[in-house]
């Protein structure tokens, strides 16, 4: 499993659904899911950022 997926897992576990991390993201919730379940197994740079940034104001990392 890729990193990106097991934060948003975390994130998904820690109460946040698919809707608010994907606005926080700035993708679709459509984008999200397929994130999500393995089925895009690349994301943007800036993405990845943003995720990380939502990671660690949840505390996960």
């Amino acid at each position: 499993m890729k990193n990106f997926q097991s934060k948003l897992q975390r994130l998904r576990k820690a109460g946040l659904s698919q809707t608010d991390i994907a606005k926080f993201l700035g993708v679709s919730q459509s984008t999200l899911s397929r994130l999500a379940s393995g089925k895009t197994k690349t994301l943007k740079y800036e993405v990845g950022l943003r995720l990380d940034r939502l990671a660690r104001t949840q505390t996960l990392e």
